[in-house]
């Protein structure tokens, strides 16, 4: 049985077997992708330095970054994998965005140096 490409995006992260998604090597390229930014959109230490010490505009892109995936999670499920990997490359662009601005404690010292 064949599930949806939502369901497979996801497949890392429920009880969906793996075998039962397409393993279509770009597919596959856009879940592992996707499980990254999800991990970092969600309760990750990035996502928890940008709220709590990041600038207005490191929040904006985090925000947006957030809004880039859901994007990229349904164009996926409608089967339209070359804009859903531009919609995740973007998100993975902007937490990049955010994260220089909201520096973590290794980076500022480096900095200081």
């Amino acid at each position: 049985m064949k599930v949806s490409p939502l369901a497979c995006l996801l497949a890392s992260v429920t009880l969906i077997p793996p075998a039962q998604c397409d393993e279509s090597p770009r597919r596959r390229v856009i879940e592992q992708k996707s499980a990254l930014v999800q991990r970092v959109l969600g309760d990750s230490p990035v996502a928890q330095r940008i709220a709590a010490n990041g600038s207005d505009q490191a929040r904006t892109y985090l925000a947006d970054a957030s809004d880039q995936y859901r994007r990229a999670l349904a164009l996926a499920a409608a089967g339209q994998l070359d804009a859903s990997e531009t919609a995740i490359d973007n998100a993975m662009t902007l937490i990049g965005k955010a994260r220089q601005l909201a520096p973590d404690r290794i980076q500022l010292e480096s900095e200081r140096r």
